[in-house]
């Protein structure tokens, strides 16, 4: 064997056996999570008129767009899959029972079936029920997130501006005009 194939050889066999690691190490940061996740089509028909209209309450549509012309709930399903741990998805959707038992604990119906004053009624007292798994909270949270990141919500509620001026610190809000999307 030659002294350059012997180098060859041998700066190959050691960038394999470094490589071997690395790869490794990034084929097992690609795992996602091994519970079954929750597509819309395993939301009940309810589940999802019933998540459209809190959405739509949290957000309503008045002189600007409602988070349900803003295709707020169908993000809503999509966020569920791809962006909840199997727990967090699990109590989101157990936790879509309590619009119906504060409903019926207040005005003696389904959420669904009451007028929109007793809708927010019963979102009020939900609300004010707090606790680390309160399913307004989660619903406001993922609600508000996803209609001001959605076209509509940035372009017609939010002052946008593609391509943004200059940096000028220290200026009042006053002479901005508003809350920037960008």
């Amino acid at each position: 064997m030659k002294r350059r194939e012997a180098l060859k050889t041998s700066a190959l066999l050691a960038g394999c056996g470094l490589s071997i690691g690395t790869i490794s190490a990034i084929m097992t940061g690609c795992k996602t999570d091994s519970a079954a996740p929750v597509a819309a089509g395993q939301l009940s028909d309810g589940q999802k008129a019933l998540i459209a209209e809190v959405s739509e309450l949290i957000i309503p549509e008045t002189d600007t767009p409602g988070a349900k012309s803003a295709g707020v709930p169908e993000d809503i399903y999509a966020h569920l899959q791809a962006n909840f741990t199997a727990e967090d998805r699990e109590k989101m959707i157990s936790g879509l029972a309590t619009f119906d038992t504060k409903a019926n604990e207040i005005a003696g119906g389904q959420f669904m079936s009451l007028d929109r004053s007793k809708q927010e009624e019963v979102l009020t007292a939900i609300a004010k029920d707090g606790g680390e798994d309160n399913i307004f909270d989660m619903l406001k949270g993922v609600t508000t997130y996803l209609f001001f990141t959605s076209e509509k919500g940035a372009k017609e509620v939010l002052v946008y501006d593609p391509i943004p001026g200059g940096y000028q610190g220290c200026i009042d809000v006053s002479e901005v005009g508003g809350l920037w999307a960008l």
